[in-house]
């Protein structure tokens, strides 16, 4: 077997932050691993067809985005020890459950996500009512195997038949602080996008609204999926035993900024450094609304264990972007 390492960070066995990819000798895929800090965190396993696929870099295997690509769900592990006895998460986001974004000090929010075009065949479920430069931006996205398309692959028909459906639409009722909203309404999620804000937002930013809040859903998906149980999917009951309402803006600050970092760069055509697109990714995960007690707001865990000089970089770079970035979506 060949272990295959990939990190951001700087190489480190005894503090390994990464994806480790196992393949046998002719690159076969056998196994994916995540950690953190050297704690295992999640598991991906090959789906039916991955024996035609391998790691090599020509096929895109760089890291998180390789397993996202190519693996069936994650099945996340979650802390060491940790003592999981509570009920579904179907009582959370049952029917009519809705999350908005949040109103962060240097004038962030939440996001939003869709996968096919206007012409949807039943086969997709998933419905992109979007318009104009949110319309333009999701486009670009998909169309350049933006790494959007995992987000949504939950809630594609492949082999087998997706639970739920996932519409995108404008919405005009949201407040301006607010980006976008996602609501479960019985088999369907809902993701609005707000069109009283879209002309003065730069389409980075909009392409970052789609990727967080596609996370959203994805991760919301795993927790109310039939069959999800502390058991099917630890981690995720681990984060909403800790955080309870909070538990998905939580997890994806402690584990996704990478992936909205890397799907900006790619809508970017990596225009800019690492660090710009990274510091991008905490738009939205730095201060969001408390939704165990609204309308508070709280800082996450990931954002205060940043330096206050880390901070002020991150939020310096958001608030440059939102006044001086691209407003303007040419597909």
């Amino acid at each position: 077997m060949i272990l295959h390492y990939y990190t951001d960070y700087k190489f480190d066995l005894e503090n390994f932050t990464g994806t480790v990819a196992v393949t046998n000798l002719d690159g076969i895929l056998i196994k994916v691993y995540e950690y953190k800090e050297s704690l295992l965190f999640s598991i991906f396993k090959p789906k039916d067809d991955s024996s035609k696929k391998n790691t090599s870099k020509s096929n895109g295997c760089n890291g998180s985005d390789f397993c996202n690509q190519y693996l069936d769900p994650v099945i996340v592990i979650g802390r060491p020890g940790a003592n999981i006895s509570y009920a579904g998460l179907e009582e959370l986001y049952g029917n009519g459950a809705n999350t908005q974004g949040s109103a962060a000090e240097f004038g962030s929010g939440s996001g939003g996500s869709s996968y096919s075009n206007n012409n949807t065949t039943e086969e997709d479920r998933i419905d992109n009512q979007l318009t104009g430069k949110a319309d333009c931006v999701y486009q670009k996205m998909v169309d350049n195997n933006n790494n959007i398309n995992w987000i949504l692959e939950n809630f594609k028909d492949g082999d087998q038949p997706s639970q739920f459906d996932l519409i995108f639409k404008m919405s005009t009722t949201l407040l301006d602080a607010t980006n976008a909203s996602t609501t479960k309404s019985g088999n369907t999620f809902i993701i609005e996008i707000n069109a009283n804000t879209l002309s003065s937002r730069t389409t980075l930013s909009l392409a970052r609204t789609i990727i967080h809040e596609g996370i959203h859903a994805r991760l919301r998906e795993f927790a109310v999926r039939k069959g999800s149980n502390s058991i099917t999917f630890p981690g995720v009951y681990e984060y909403y035993r800790i955080y309870q309402k909070n538990w998905d803006h939580q997890q994806m600050a402690d584990f996704y900024r990478g992936t909205i970092a890397k799907g900006l760069k790619q809508f970017d055509n990596g225009q800019h450094s690492d660090q710009f697109y990274d510091d991008m990714a905490w738009e939205g995960l730095a201060n969001i609304v408390d939704a165990n007690s609204r309308p508070n707001e709280i800082y996450t865990e990931a954002w205060k264990k940043l330096t206050i000089d880390e901070q002020n970089r991150i939020k310096n770079t958001i608030i440059n972007e939102k006044n001086n970035g691209n407003k303007t979506c040419v597909k």
